[in-house]
């Protein structure tokens, strides 16, 4: 959700003016997550007295919606998410990748690989992105989430990704062969063959075992 700038001044000067500037930038680095917990926080921003600061700020209570009985976990009202994440964006580079670093691992260690990626990408830590993409199965990924969730990862990563991560590239031709793009994908498979001396050397630190697996899966298809 985008705000206009009324609505922003709007909270700016008469919702959030009063919040201590602790509390605030904590809600600044919570905002790319779409669930609020003292888990989340302490995540977040490293800090384990986050959580306290976020449920003290009376400011925030009508805006934290409880999802579970017991109230500790918490999703908050779109406006206001929007608000701090128009916040984040306004931070230095640096200080905005890592929050987003961040939320990239969080939802990576939720097997949420869709908004990992998409966190990731907005790093700009596109080698992470590509890891990720590993650690989930590389071409089962496609067994477990089907062709829509295989398409939207795709389209998430960036071309750098694809020439240094063999497994990724595969992974690619595969969607390709699926969506009936048969002569683009043996053109990306043999790519991937010379590249790999006939799937024989991963990346480094990749796993050769599953490169092979990979390419026979697509080659099988």
């Amino acid at each position: 959700e985008i705000l206009d700038d009324a609505l922003t001044d709007y909270l700016s000067e008469q919702v959030f003016s009063s919040l201590p500037a602790e509390t605030f930038d904590t809600l600044v680095c919570v905002s790319p997550v779409d669930q609020l917990s003292s888990e989340v926080a302490e995540f977040m921003t490293g800090s384990a007295d986050s959580w306290l600061k976020i449920k003290n700020a009376s400011a925030l209570a009508p805006f934290l919606i409880p999802v579970d009985n017991g109230q500790s976990v918490y999703r908050t009202h779109p406006v206001i998410r929007a608000y701090f994440r128009t916040c984040l964006d306004a931070l230095r580079a640096v200080e905005r990748a890592e929050i987003y670093k961040r939320a990239a691992r969080w939802y990576g260690n939720r097997n949420r690989l869709v908004s990992a990626l998409s966190f990731a990408r907005s790093a700009g830590d596109m080698e992470f992105a590509g890891t990720m993409v590993e650690k989930a199965g590389g071409l089962t990924i496609w067994l477990r989430s089907g062709l829509p969730r295989l398409n939207a990862i795709v389209d998430i990563l960036e071309p750098d990704v694809f020439a240094k991560f063999p497994r990724v590239k595969l992974l690619k031709a595969f969607l390709l062969v699926k969506m009936g793009n048969v002569r683009e994908s043996r053109l990306i498979f043999e790519e991937v063959r010379q590249d790999t001396k006939n799937f024989e050397q991963d990346r480094d630190n990749g796993s050769q075992q599953a490169l092979r697996l990979d390419s026979l899966v697509l080659e099988s298809t």
